[in-house]
């Protein structure tokens, strides 16, 4: 933990160096696998009780930016634009999608998706498999978003917030 919120490069993410480099680490590297694990967890929240609020929630911004934003650490240009391209007009869509559809029964196992994806993302970390996991979820919200657009463009082909979908008249 002190060495991931030290690092702005790594801020959010998941600590990938030499265990050795773990403050406290040596002392507790030689302890059965049970005890070790119980000891990492000390270490753990002792250091987040230790950390001031302020940069506690900048570690949780940071948490929510690696999974919002696109694959950005690829050395790759084309997938950096592709994903980050993808993404980007997506976005909007997704965002119509949940104002207009999320508050419906219809749309809540959707959001307990999405609610557990965030919940997972504020207790571990970042990481944009996280995001990858819930594609299919924002592609619905995607869709329903294009839907709201075209009614509004459209209205006498079809009605999607009445209900009936692609009533001709």
């Amino acid at each position: 933990n002190a060495l991931i919120e030290a690092n702005p490069a790594a801020r959010g993410g998941w600590y990938q160096g030499p265990l050795s480099d773990i403050p406290g680490w040596s002392r507790i590297r030689t302890l059965p696998e049970a005890d070790r694990s119980v000891a990492e967890r000390r270490l753990a929240t002792d250091f987040l009780k230790e950390l001031p609020l302020w940069r506690l929630a900048r570690l949780e911004e940071m948490k929510f930016y690696r999974v919002a934003t696109p694959i950005l650490d690829s050395p790759n240009l084309a997938y950096r634009v592709l994903v980050g391209g993808g993404w980007a007009l997506l976005a909007p869509l997704f965002v119509l999608g949940l104002w207009r559809f999320g508050r419906r029964p219809s749309a809540y196992g959707l959001n307990a998706v999405l609610l557990g994806t965030l919940a997972i993302t504020l207790v571990f970390f970042g990481e944009s498999r996280y995001r990858a996991a819930i594609a299919p979820v924002l592609a619905v919200y995607g869709a329903l978003g294009v839907a709201s657009l075209l009614e509004r463009r459209f209205p006498d082909m079809f009605s999607i917030s009445s209900g009936t979908s692609l009533s001709r008249p």
